[in-house]
C-alpha cells in the first residue's frame, strides 16, 4: 500500500510542476523534453521519475496547476450574479477572454495536439474544479426552480467544459465582448432555464 506523500514531497512535486510549466512555455509543447526538466530543476532523472511516470503525467500536472490558478483568479474577479444563467454567461465570457493568459495550456491548444483533450478528460481535478465553481449557484437556482429539471449539474459541467475546450482549441481574437456575451446568453437561455 502506498503511503500518502509528506509535505516535503508535495512541495518538491509542486516545484517540479512550476519548472515544467516554465520549460513548456519557453520551448513549446513539441520541443519539451523530460531531460530539459530535470536539468532545469537540478534533479536527477531518477528523482524526476520518482514523482512523475511520464511526460504526459507532467503535462497533466501542469495543466491542472494552471487550471487551479486560473479558476482561483476567476472566482476572485467574478461578481455575484442574480441567476445561475448570468453566472454561467459571465464565467464563460471571462474564461474565453482570459484563457490565453495560461501559457502552457494555450501552447497545448495552439499545437492542436490530441493530447490536450486527453489531458482534460483524464484530469479528475480539473473536473472537480469546474464542478465546485458551478455548484453553489446551480444548487441555489435548482432550489428556486430556475433550471430545467432534466439538467443535472454533471451534465452542465460536461457541457461547460466542452464549450470552454472548443474556444481554447480554436482561439479567436475577441473584439466584441458584448456580442460574445449575447451569444452565450442565447445559448444558455435555450438550454438551462426552466421550462414554463
Amino acid at each position: 500500500m502506498d503511503e500518502a506523500p509528506d509535505a516535503g514531497e508535495l512541495a518538491t512535486r509542486a516545484r517540479l510542476l512550476r519548472i515544467a510549466r516554465d520549460c513548456v512555455t519557453e520551448t513549446g509543447i513539441e520541443k519539451f523534453r523530460m531531460s530539459s526538466l530535470y536539468s532545469a530543476a537540478n534533479v536527477s532523472r531518477r528523482t524526476l521519475y520518482n514523482y512523475f511516470s511520464s511526460k504526459e503525467e507532467i503535462l497533466i500536472g501542469v495543466v491542472e496547476l494552471e487550471s487551479d490558478e486560473f479558476l482561483y483568479q476567476l472566482r476572485s474577479e467574478m461578481p455575484s450574479h442574480a441567476t445561475f444563467s448570468e453566472y454561467l454567461v459571465e464565467s464563460l465570457v471571462y474564461i474565453v477572454c482570459n484563457q490565453h493568459k495560461q501559457p502552457c495550456s494555450s501552447g497545448l491548444f495552439a499545437s492542436r495536439s490530441r493530447l490536450i483533450g486527453d489531458l482534460y478528460r483524464s484530469s479528475m481535478r480539473i473536473h472537480k474544479n469546474w464542478y465546485s465553481l458551478l455548484e453553489p449557484s446551480y444548487t441555489k437556482a435548482f432550489a428556486a426552480n430556475e433550471i430545467n429539471t432534466k439538467l443535472s449539474l454533471e451534465k452542465i459541467v460536461q457541457w461547460y467544459g466542452r464549450l470552454v475546450l472548443s474556444y481554447a482549441q480554436f482561439p479567436q481574437q475577441i473584439t466584441d465582448v458584448e456580442k460574445l456575451r449575447e451569444e452565450f446568453q442565447q445559448l444558455i437561455v435555450l438550454g438551462v432555464k426552466a421550462r414554463k
